[in-house]
């Protein structure tokens, strides 16, 4: 951390606090409507990787990193159907599994529904861990964050695929359409 930190001083900048990402997402998650008696799952999808965090209480209790489960994955996918990786990336943002009735719905739909699987069978073996750790602690709350939570309906199937219930949302700025996508940046200023 002193490295980082010199770097900084070198730029003339104060640092105020080092963090990190999934404890940070932890204090933007916390919310009142959570119960001691609950976690709260979240997949924080980016384009090149995915991270599994449960919280208690807003602390991150588990974490672990999900292998070739960022959102590129899905848009190596539509790769196959000529779109390149810009057009992909437009494609997953705008159509997703909402717009059904768009010209590109289905190859979009197909690379999407593939990669939720895959992501799926990645986070199943670790919540089943994780239940098997915390037995009194269900998971009651679920939350997509980061790049991924600007995917129309992606959060939606993951809830179904994993048979969670409940969505989270970011509390601080919950009236804002995209607080899921910046819900690192919400927690770093509640630091």
């Amino acid at each position: 951390a002193q490295t980082r930190l010199e770097a900084f001083d070198a730029a003339g900048l104060s640092v105020a606090a080092l963090d990190s990402r999934a404890c940070a997402i932890g204090r933007a998650l916390e919310t009142p409507h959570a119960t001691p008696q609950e976690l709260t799952a979240v997949l924080d999808i980016e384009t090149d990787s995915t991270e599994l965090i449960l919280l208690h209480e807003g602390n991150v209790v588990y974490q672990r990193g999900l292998i070739d489960a960022g959102l590129d994955q899905a848009e190596k996918r539509l790769a196959g159907h000529g779109l390149d990786a810009a057009a992909a990336h437009h494609a997953l943002n705008t159509i997703g599994l909402s717009d059904l009735d768009h010209a590109h719905a289905e190859p979009v739909r197909k690379a999407l529904v593939g990669y939720t699987r895959n992501l799926v069978q990645e986070a199943e073996p670790a919540l089943d861990y994780a239940a098997r750790i915390y037995t009194d602690l269900p998971i009651e709350r679920f939350a997509v964050v980061g790049g991924g939570a600007a995917v129309p309906g992606l959060s939606y199937e993951l809830q179904q695929q994993l048979r969670l219930r409940g969505r989270a949302t970011p509390t601080e700025a919950a009236s804002l359409d995209d607080a899921s996508v910046y819900a690192v940046a919400l927690g770093l200023t509640q630091h």
